[in-house]
């Protein structure tokens, strides 16, 4: 999906993964990035969250509780942060927005990463995957 020479033998998955968006072949439980852009996020963080989603039957939560087992994790947000605090017609508000970032990083250990730029967020995909698949592999 995403071509870049200084990256061989790493080949990432964008579709038809079981949990998140991203990951990496043959790697798939231990590099996750889930992906959302302003309208989902915010139905992520708020009636998706503690409610089964139709028709997989998982909540937010039960998605964010199996992506922090995994060694790379990631939250990426395609906004920027002044558009996703400014939808105010999803019902929910900017704290809790700014709240379900914190506990993504502090309870579940999943960092965030924000921007409107798709160039930059393949980039921070490769360079995030690429060393964790490294590590993974016990190269350095």
């Amino acid at each position: 999906m995403f071509n870049n020479s200084m990256v061989r033998n790493l080949t990432v998955l964008g579709q038809n993964l079981k949990h998140g968006d991203y990951s990496v072949k043959g790697f798939e439980s231990q590099i996750i990035a889930e992906r959302k852009m302003p309208s989902d996020f915010y139905q992520y963080v708020g009636k998706d969250r503690d409610h089964k989603s139709k028709p997989k039957g998982i909540t937010t939560v039960d998605k964010l509780e199996y992506i922090s087992q995994a060694t790379c994790k990631m939250l990426l947000v395609e906004a920027s942060f002044k558009g996703l605090y400014g939808f105010p017609f999803t019902g929910c508000s900017q704290s809790s927005a700014r709240a379900f970032f914190y506990s993504t990083l502090i309870k579940y250990g999943i960092p965030k990463f924000v921007t409107p730029d798709r160039t930059e967020m393949r980039r921070l995909i490769i360079e995030h995957f690429y060393y964790t698949y490294r590590l993974l592999r016990g190269e350095r």
